[in-house]
């Protein structure tokens, strides 16, 4: 299962949204049908470029909540200030993506296929849970200290 997770502003279009998408699916090497939940904290999925975009994609939308997000913040790759200020998170995008990850594999870890990219007024990464067993060593690549 692959999740695409997203952050934005009030401000952000439908079209950020989609344009966040379209970069990091670039980046992964995937397309559109590959995603399997869209995901972002449950205040910003009610908002209505949200609202349009996930009618638009036609897949599962996981409205996150922002305590279940902060179990997932210390895996993110990036940190974003702003985030840090509104939310608490180092990464919306990225946290939101982790949390929205399911699998009934209990051998398999989550990891981000891409960390948060930006497009306009959004951000978006893709996470997915990676079928083999957790290394035992403290220097996972998800475990990466924030940049």
């Amino acid at each position: 299962m692959i999740a695409a997770g997203f952050g934005f502003n009030r401000q952000a279009p439908m079209t950020d949204l989609l344009g966040a998408l379209e970069e990091a699916l670039h980046l992964a090497g995937l397309a559109r049908n590959d995603v399997s939940a869209i995901a972002t904290l449950e205040a910003k999925a009610e908002t209505e470029a949200f609202r349009r975009f996930a009618d638009c994609m036609k897949i599962a939308v996981v409205p996150v909540s922002p305590s279940r997000a902060a179990m997932f913040d210390k895996l993110c790759l990036t940190s974003s200030s702003v985030s840090e200020k509104h939310t608490g998170l180092s990464s919306v995008a990225e946290s939101t993506a982790l949390s929205a990850v399911l699998s009934n594999d209990s051998s398999a870890y989550r990891k981000l296929l891409v960390p948060r990219v930006i497009h306009g007024h959004a951000t978006c990464a893709l996470a997915c849970f990676s079928p083999v067993e957790r290394p035992q060593s403290n220097h996972v690549e998800t475990e990466m200290s924030p940049l």
